[in-house]
């Protein structure tokens, strides 16, 4: 299994335990595939880069560089000749699996390859993109042989039956459609999820397909029919990958919450689970009296902090409903907006420990929300939200219900932003543009164009002239809000960015990155100020404090940190525990524990353990 905090494991099936960790990409891992003799593991990365790792020993073997963008997928040829890697360039490329040698460059797609698949006899490339096509390729020569269209939206998995008969895919538009490749034709559409399918694979005897989506759903197909045999609820995060076992006796599948999970086949049952544990932090802010910290993490809690000391005050949520998610907090951190797997999204009073639910939201019937991102507005009468589905939707908090529907974007809606006078929203998308739409007319007002990838973050300046938008081709741009006029572009990340804030005194702005930092820029000249170095995964989240005196930042690497705007320190780091635990630890590296805490932490020296009681005070 690979993941997002770069690290690629090997488990035993039978004992469902760790055999091996292998931890020597720079960023998240894409895709992972076996050789067939299965001694080598291929993986795939967002550092660029193809790794060969020997199984038995663990070690790497060679690293393929080439790649001119993020490495989306890979396949390897059932000979073990060859590796075949998609990419963010729009391109295919055949490996040498032995030498490393780039053999050759498919060209073809009008935008990302998100999926690719080698047939069994290894004479046939099957490959979806995000341009909503799959292509057909000839495996020696390296030409186009057929061009498939019908789905709507991005590809997102494809499958080739062991006789090259049927192609099988999955997309973002929630279904699997099956095609004929000898008649050339789309046989059967699969409709049922409720949410993109992120993969599709097919059982050895060519009977039946497996697909799972972001719904949570694994379900069974037959393909000569296409009725639905089983179909079972599995992880709470969205399911990003399954594959059955080579005796179809069983499904695999790996999610966002963590866990590999193994399925019975004939009953749906679940056999075994490979835990994971994350606190992945998603979002933080400063309180308005630069008092409180609040957090959202990915055990969908909501953390309130102490800013001077790092102590937690309270966690809100804990072991609430499956299928609940905490999205947004309000600017004066006392209301929050979450959204459910049964396509509810409410709004909660949490200024006590056991949240009052305020109010539930009117949804679009048929229409799952899909939310990526929301805001609320300053005014406290508006939320928007960036969905999945490409739209930002705008509700009345008041009255509860959905006042419109703002469409524009062609891809994904990936976050959103009032203006600090409330009188517009502010949107990004993975079309590479920013979007501005009037509330008091509800009609769109401008398109911002410039980045090179998918816009990822947005956030609107306090003095409400400026907009700042990052992005995954690794910059920052900072717009004039009236004119659309592109005024600076930063350059300086190594990987996408992800959240941004601009300081109160419109001076500054702060961005922070996959590349597991935060920087500081001066608006005016564009100059990079600061670095503010620390994280060890992907910063998710950014605050600045109302007197320009601190910056909090939240990461995947389990952490808060609190930082010192003037002079760059981290003031102090909260590491987030499995539970409701945390451990504070200062910047001279030394750790505040409750007692509860102590009585868990161990520290080794050599292979010794020693509780962490023993430690000197």
């Amino acid at each position: 299994s690979g993941s997002f905090d770069n690290t690629l494991k090997l488990w035993n099936i039978e004992q469902g335990r760790l055999v091996k960790s292998f931890n020597q990409h720079k960023s998240s891992i894409t895709a992972v595939a076996f050789s067939s003799d299965n001694c080598k593991i291929v993986s795939a990365s967002y550092d660029k880069t193809i790794k060969l790792w020997n199984v038995e020993r663990g070690h790497l073997i060679k690293t393929l560089e080439g790649r001119d963008d993020y490495v989306t997928c890979i396949a390897v040829s059932t000979d073990n000749r060859r590796i075949i890697s998609g990419s963010y360039d729009r391109t295919l490329k055949l490996w040498d699996l032995e030498t490393g040698q780039l053999l050759k460059t498919l060209e073809g797609h009008n935008r990302a390859v998100t999926t690719v698949s080698i047939s069994r006899d290894n004479k046939f490339i099957a490959s979806g993109s995000m341009d909503n096509t799959i292509k057909w390729w000839d495996a020696d020569s390296g030409q186009l042989i057929k061009t498939f269209e019908g789905h709507l939206t991005r590809v997102t998995s494809v499958a080739i039956s062991r006789d090259n008969r049927w192609i099988v895919s999955g997309g973002d538009d929630h279904t699997v459609k099956i095609r004929d490749v000898q008649r050339n034709c789309l046989f059967k559409t699969l409709e049922g999820h409720q949410g993109c399918v992120n993969s599709v694979c097919i059982n050895n005897d060519n009977h039946w397909i497996v697909s799972a989506s972001e719904d949570d759903f694994i379900k069974i197909w037959e393909i000569e029919t296409g009725n639905l045999l089983k179909s079972f609820e599995s992880h709470a995060n969205g399911i990003n990958s399954v594959a059955i076992t080579p005796d179809n006796r069983r499904i695999i599948s790996g999610s966002n919450d963590n866990a590999v999970q193994i399925w019975d086949v004939k009953t749906g049952l679940l056999v075994k689970t490979f835990e994971g544990y994350s606190n992945d932090v998603h979002f933080v802010s400063i309180g308005e009296d630069n008092r409180r910290i609040t957090s959202i993490g990915y055990d969908n809690t909501i953390r309130w902090w102490d800013v001077e000391t790092g102590f937690m005050q309270r966690i809100i949520f804990e072991n609430y409903k499956q299928g609940f998610i905490p999205k947004a907090v309000s600017p004066d951190n006392l209301q929050a907006l979450s959204t459910s797997s049964d396509n509810t999204m409410e709004l909660w009073d949490i200024r006590d420990k056991t949240p009052k639910l305020l109010k539930a939201f009117e949804q679009e019937e048929g229409r799952p929300l899909r939310m990526t991102s929301a805001a609320f507005s300053r005014d406290g009468k508006w939320i928007a939200a960036a969905s999945r589905d490409k739209t930002i939707k705008l509700w009345d908090i008041k009255k509860g219900y959905l006042l419109k529907r703002f469409e524009g974007h062609q891809d994904e809606a990936t976050a959103v932003a009032f203006t600090p006078d409330s009188q517009r929203i502010v949107s990004a998308s993975l079309d590479f543009t920013i979007r501005i739409w009037d509330i008091e007319n509800l009609q769109p007002l401008r398109v911002f164009q410039g980045h090179e990838r998918g816009v990822i973050t947005v956030t609107v300046s306090p003095d409400n002239r400026h907009v700042v938008s990052g992005s995954a081709d690794n910059t920052i741009k900072l717009w004039d809000i009236e004119s659309g006029d592109l005024l600076q572009t930063f350059n300086g990340h190594l990987a996408p960015v992800r959240t941004s804030a601009v300081c109160p005194d419109n001076r500054h702005l702060v961005s922070g990155s996959d590349d597991n930092t935060l920087k500081m820029w001066d608006m005016e000249t564009g100059q990079l100020v600061n670095t503010f170095a620390g994280h060890h995964h992907r910063v998710t989240s950014v605050s600045i404090s109302t007197d320009n005196r601190w910056l909090v930042s939240g990461s995947w690497d389990n952490t808060i940190r609190l930082w010192d705007m003037k002079s760059g320190e981290s003031i102090y780091t909260v590491i987030l525990l499995p539970g409701s635990d945390a451990v504070v630890m200062d910047k001279n590296n030394r750790f505040i524990l409750s007692e509860p805490v102590m009585q868990r932490l161990y520290y080794t020296d050599g292979l010794a353990l020693y509780p962490a009681s023993e430690l000197e005070e």
